[in-house]
């Protein structure tokens, strides 16, 4: 009844108010976004304005008209604006706050008017307390939208201005994280290990940081190094859902360190948690039988490899990683003890022509590879040919070897025009190679 006597300011006030609040408790948003507007509009002076013109936007977002929301909130902020940059201390401030945020949050299908309003929100509480929050959350924004350059450039203020903040960790992540993205791996990976090895920092981003150590030693193929940090990612995180994924990192560099038997039997523990859904399958799950495969491979268990190779193509016909299964199966039949070059040459070359493989480092491989199958056949003219389309890759390691090979072949094959210049191209474009000396010294062999 109170809120019907408008002759009473006094009583009719906050009674419109009460009655509006309970509207909105009982999720009777359109009724509640009426009384808080009612409320508003007849007392613009009142202490309580700010209030009731805030959860009238938060009553209209709440009914999903947004644009309606929008201009409340931005009328709640506007209305504060300039009083809360002067004294972050003002009684209404929380109402600046959480308006100014959700203004800036509903403009966001236009990133440019968004980047303003948060630009302004910040500013509005640069004296206050809650600064490293706001630029939290507006870096978030424009990381949501792949507006890095913008995002890293918040999180760098971040750092500079409030090094101390909770939110340090996550800046200093996510810049790292833009270096890897720009393959600063060095950058990246020197901030990773700094972030996980930081007591300040919260463990969602300690576990993240580590995680990304292994994955980019693993791309590096510093197998010790990711040995170890898989075995401290265990320990640390034993219930993160990145595990899976580290075991399989580490189960390759079991590989390399040549044990065997630890890596199969870790690799056939994420064999059997896929199959039974224990692990939810995903792209990377794939890999896990290309790693089994390899392990057959160095194991010298021949069959095993082409059983892998067929239950990956029954589970995952069009798998990511058949290119890489493709390469393994090739280098099954070439190092068999009878190989059947023919078979190995073939596998690589479907490698080389995957959609998925073609420009990788895999495919470079295999291209280097086919060019080996013809000099095991002692077809020196062929092999030559297959070494110089290596150099079309952008893969030094591959290039180098096959360009040294190249100069080899035309070496035996009398056309020592060819031999010189390549082994001049590698001099000159491989200063540091280990190959280096030895090119030189067939170099002068061909020159005397």
């Amino acid at each position: 009844m109170a809120a019907t006597r408008k002759e009473d300011v006094r009583v009719h006030e906050p009674a419109l108010a009460g009655a509006a609040w309970s509207r909105y408790r009982l999720k009777q948003y359109d009724q509640a976004a009426e009384m808080f507007e009612q409320s508003a509009n007849a007392y613009p002076k009142s202490a309580g304005y700010s209030e009731v013109t805030y959860m009238a936007g938060m009553s209209r977002y709440e009914e999903g008209k947004l644009p309606e929301a929008e201009a409340l909130f931005k009328s709640a902020f506007e209305g504060l604006e300039k009083d809360v940059a002067e004294d972050p201390n003002h009684p209404d401030a929380k109402y600046a706050y959480d308006a100014g945020r959700m203004y800036a949050k509903l403009a966001a299908r236009d990133p440019d008017v968004a980047n303003q309003i948060w630009d302004r929100v910040v500013k509005t509480f640069a004296k206050s307390g809650s600064l490293d929050t706001l630029l939290d959350e507006w870096a978030y924004f424009n990381l949501s939208i792949n507006n890095f350059a913008q995002s890293d450039a918040i999180y760098r203020r971040l750092l500079s201005d409030i090094p101390g903040s909770k939110f340090a960790g996550q800046a200093r992540l996510s810049l790292a994280e833009s270096d890897m993205l720009a393959n600063r791996f060095d950058q990246a990976l020197s901030e990773f290990q700094a972030i996980s090895d930081g007591e300040a920092y919260r463990t969602q981003e300690k576990e993240a940081a580590l995680y990304h150590v292994v994955d980019i030693l693993a791309a590096r193929r510093e197998w010790p190094e990711v040995l170890a940090s898989a075995i401290r990612f265990k320990e640390q995180f034993p219930t993160s859902p990145r595990v899976p994924k580290v075991r399989l990192f580490e189960a390759e560099a079991l590989l390399d360190q040549k044990r065997l038997a630890e890596a199969g039997q870790s690799l056939q523990l994420l064999r059997q948690a896929v199959i039974e859904n224990q692990i939810s399958p995903e792209p990377w799950t794939e890999r896990i039988w290309v790693v089994l495969a390899d392990a057959a491979l160095a194991d010298k268990r021949y069959s095993d490899v082409d059983g892998f190779a067929d239950e990956l193509k029954q589970r995952v016909p069009d798998s990511v990683f058949q290119f890489q299964m493709q390469l393994t199966q090739g280098l099954r039949w070439k190092s068999q003890a009878e190989p059947d070059l023919e078979k190995a040459r073939a596998f690589f070359k479907l490698v080389t022509q995957d959609p998925r493989g073609r420009g990788s480092e895999t495919a470079a491989r295999s291209q280097f590879l086919i060019a080996e199958t013809f000099v095991l056949q002692n077809d020196l003219k062929s092999a030559s040919k297959e070494y110089y389309r290596v150099l079309l890759y952008p893969f030094d390691e591959w290039r180098v070897m096959a360009l040294f090979q190249a100069a080899g072949c035309e070496q035996e094959l009398g056309n020592t025009e060819a031999a010189v210049k390549n082994y001049e191209d590698l001099i000159r474009d491989f200063p540091d190679s280990s190959l280096l000396e030895q090119a030189k010294e067939r170099l002068a062999t061909l020159k005397k």
